[in-house]
């Protein structure tokens, strides 16, 4: 339930005084009040009945946003100013009109924007929900109107959309406010399937920075690169053996390197390669904390079944959950004859296997 703020205006303030203290009374960033004045704020036209109308509890409430309004901000990146609308809905009392919490939550997750899902939940939208059941018509029309699709992701709750975009910031966000890793998704698959089946979907044939070479190395390096957003730099320049900007850095961003110590196309993606790999054992470890079973399967139950032990191909990952697997199973975890094969199988992949 969203909160309205108790705090009231004095004693005799006048009307447009006391609509902008409510407004501002509880806003992120005070710094922007001094610059208003007396009638200065305006409020949306179709909120003028309700917002202007006499109250005998105190000051005219301060009216939630469109629901376009949020979803145009969210497509088009502006994060602060999706942040300042939701505060808004808490000053209100109410989310976006036309726009159930599902669906701002939904649309947050889905273009990974963690600061916007975190004032959601902290304004009081649920972190565990199936999007299929819980988005409405008037929500999927609103969100398809702003170029965000929920096509495929009828049956996936937000954890499952995050972990399959390999979101480990808004995977943390939902986990602390209260969504659940345990058990299967709708579509009965565990959410850690979902995480090795984005691992595994998410491999290139190729990438500019190697001219497509064909090697199993450089082919797990291009992968890294790709899949990490084009994690090199921008250099300013390209030098004989260097990376040129364009074709590493997606975002043109970066750090200009001293003369002389650009770095070449191998080191480059070895960076890439490292950092992904960090990002991947980082949401494991995260999901494992959360009771993430590497052993679950999915539904209806059926021999041979897959599971995470069976279907994860880094050796790394696999690592992180046979150990986790085996600390349960010294605390007293019992495994079936099927289960206890897999782990076998998956510690001989882990530890004997290697790059």
């Amino acid at each position: 339930m969203m909160m309205r703020s108790n705090v009231q205006a004095g004693p005799g303030t006048p009307p447009a005084a006391q609509r902008l203290h409510s407004h501002f009374s509880l806003s992120p960033d005070p710094s922007i009040a001094p610059d208003c004045t007396e009638g200065f704020l305006e409020l949306p036209s179709e909120c003028m009945d309700v917002c202007s109308a006499p109250s005998s509890a105190g000051p005219p409430a301060v009216c939630p946003p469109a629901g376009s309004a949020l979803l145009e901000t969210l497509a088009a990146a502006q994060t602060g100013a999706a942040v300042g609308l939701v505060t808004q809905c808490s000053l209100a009392g109410s989310w976006p009109t036309g726009l159930s919490p599902e669906a701002c939550v939904f649309a947050a997750c889905k273009l990974q924007q963690a600061a916007v899902v975190e004032a959601l939940l902290a304004a009081g939208a649920p972190a565990h929900f199936i999007a299929g059941a819980c988005l409405q018509e008037g929500d999927l029309l609103a969100l398809r109107s702003s170029g965000i699709s929920a096509d495929g992701a009828g049956h996936m709750t937000p954890l499952a959309m995050a972990v399959r975009q390999r979101s480990l910031q808004v995977s943390r966000l939902l986990l602390q406010w209260g969504a659940s890793p345990g058990g299967s998704q709708n579509d009965g698959i565990p959410l850690l399937l979902h995480l090795a089946d984005a691992l595994g979907s998410a491999a290139v044939p190729s990438s500019s920075c190697t001219g497509g070479s064909s090697s199993s190395v450089a082919s797990r390096l291009d992968h890294s690169t790709a899949s990490s957003g084009g994690w090199c730099p921008a250099w300013p320049a390209a030098s004989p053996g260097s990376v040129p900007a364009s074709a590493c850095s997606t975002s043109g961003a970066g750090t200009a390197a001293p003369a002389g110590q650009e770095p070449s196309a191998a080191s480059c993606r070895i960076l890439g390669l490292l950092e992904d790999a960090e990002q991947r054992l980082q949401l494991l470890h995260l999901l494992l904390q959360h009771r993430a079973d590497p052993l679950e399967a999915p539904l209806p139950p059926a021999p041979g079944q897959p599971t995470f032990l069976t279907a994860c191909q880094d050796p790394a990952l696999l690592r992180l959950a046979v150990n986790t697997v085996r600390d349960q199973c010294q605390a007293g975890r019992q495994l079936s004859d099927e289960q206890a094969a897999q782990l076998v199988d998956a510690a001989g992949r882990a530890f004997l296997g290697g790059f």
